[in-house]
């Protein structure tokens, strides 16, 4: 109970819980984080096109006239930012940093990269030259339209680099998940569907974790834009939504499977206990207690 004519400060905690309650999450905000996440994975590869042109450019320029120049504006940014702005506005901030908010967006950009894999390679390294150069430029609180040619060529140094970890790690992780859903199963190993999708998750969280300390010691010891960022900031976040992203499409492929196994595991189990049931009901311990049972009936009748 919040009384508005108190002059006592709600804390940061009681503002959230006073946020959930009157904007709980709806439906709709789970199909804008969809379409947000559509939206920025194509407008990063726009943004990194427009980037990848201007370096080019400037080369040019530096090669014929000695200077580069300077960088055409990239329109893609302002494009973006009020895509985001459109779809994010009203999803309420405590959904927005929800795990379930932020695995629904990880999976949308999964199946987009799985929709389109002749496109793949550039579309990864554009997702991490733009989240590498996006980085840079709100830690240092740069507005792209008004950056000197500087400042543009250090966002894009940083998305660069950024990019080359990105696409390591995230080919990696899909071609194990490709992997994991095209390959037969082996009908000798015990759990085989169950342990595939584990192995999928697993594969996609570690990934997620290792881009997230890539571009922190990028950050912090590469470039050095942020020093008192920590190497390992986000990471475990990162490793857990990218565990469960990495385990929808194994476990939509598999599930059939994975109900027989858990079906079987249970009747195993059962199996188990049955024997082992018997086995002590056989055991000299049984008899023996079974035994002193029956002494003990017998002197109580005789007495």
């Amino acid at each position: 109970i919040y009384d508005i004519s108190s002059d006592e400060e709600l804390t940061e905690t009681q503002i959230k819980d006073l946020d959930m309650e009157l904007n709980p999450a709806r439906a709709s905000d789970y199909f804008r984080g969809v379409a947000s996440s559509l939206s920025t994975y194509g407008y990063n590869a726009l943004e990194t096109a427009h980037e990848v042109g201007n370096f080019i450019g400037g080369e040019i320029n530096n090669a014929m006239y000695g200077d580069r120049g300077k960088d055409v504006g990239n329109p893609w940014d302002d494009f973006k930012k009020e895509s985001t702005e459109l779809y994010k506005g009203h999803v309420p901030q405590h959904v927005q940093q929800s795990l379930s908010y932020k695995v629904t967006k990880g999976v949308t950009q999964l199946a987009a990269m799985m929709a389109t894999p002749g496109l793949s390679p550039f579309m990864i390294a554009s997702q991490g030259f733009a989240g590498g150069r996006d980085d840079y430029l709100q830690t240092m609180g740069i507005d792209p339209n008004t950056a000197t040619q500087d400042e543009l060529e250090g966002a894009r140094s940083v998305g660069a680099i950024t990019a080359i970890p990105t696409l390591l790690l995230e080919k990696i992780g899909l071609n194990k998940i490709a992997t994991g859903l095209t390959k037969k199963l082996s009908g000798q190993v015990v759990g085989a569907a169950t342990k595939r999708v584990l192995g999928m998750a697993a594969v996609e969280g570690a990934e997620e974790a290792g881009e997230t300390l890539a571009a922190n010691v990028i950050a912090k010891d590469i470039i050095g834009y942020d020093p008192e960022r920590k190497r390992t900031e986000g990471t475990g976040e990162a490793a857990t939504v990218g565990f469960i992203v990495g385990g929808v499409p194994g476990t939509i492929r598999y599930s059939p499977n994975i109900v027989v196994e858990g079906s079987r595991g249970l009747v195993r189990a059962a199996e188990i206990g049955f024997d082992t049931g018997t086995n002590l009901a056989k055991s000299e311990a049984a008899k023996s207690m079974v035994d002193m049972e029956h002494g003990r009936h017998d002197s109580q009748r005789t007495g």
